[in-house]
């Protein structure tokens, strides 16, 4: 072998194996790049739920300031319904009264349930005052306005009393 083919095969040689570390180096990049490519898209996807589950309560509690707006009218059509003597204004009354809680119950809203000496729950319920008791702790005395709830959300508190022990209220 003459010197031109020594230098010739080993020029080849080297370059193959310039060859074969960019092949390395282009295949490092493309499983990087790929990676990269999963990521942004299960965060893109992630960014998807999010935004459409923001949606959809935005949607779902759209109305909810209209609503409270409206729970004295229905306060005041309770309190109506329990003072009217003339009976056939009790019935209008009543009529109406029924419209209003139909209304209510179609846009989801329930009225929480609470009533004398169950459990004080201050997640649905307001404390306005306090009894003492030696019998009762943390428990409802009474019942001043009913609370609202739409969908899982709290409209308005229950505001109620309730009794303490030693007369000393603490909130949890």
């Amino acid at each position: 072998m003459n010197e031109n083919n020594i230098e010739s095969k080993f020029e080849s040689e080297e370059n193959i194996e310039n060859l074969l570390n960019k092949i390395t180096l282009l295949e490092e990049n493309v499983k990087n790049n790929f990676e990269l490519f999963l990521r942004a898209k299960a965060d893109f996807e992630n960014l998807k739920k999010k935004t459409d589950k923001e949606i959809f309560n935005i949607t779902k509690y759209a109305s909810k300031k209209f609503l409270f707006d409206l729970l004295p009218l229905l306060d005041s059509f309770e309190a109506c319904l329990g003072k009217s003597e003339n009976e056939k204004k009790n019935e209008d009354v009543k009529l109406f009264y029924k419209i209003l809680l139909n209304f209510f119950e179609n846009n989801n809203v329930r009225k929480i349930d609470v009533s004398e000496y169950s459990d004080f729950d201050p997640s649905k319920h307001e404390v306005v005052s306090t009894v003492k008791s030696d019998v009762y702790d943390n428990v409802v005395s009474s019942v001043f306005q009913p609370g609202y709830i739409l969908h899982d959300q709290v409209l308005r508190y229950a505001k109620v009393s309730i009794f303490i022990k030693n007369g000393e209220y603490k909130q949890k």
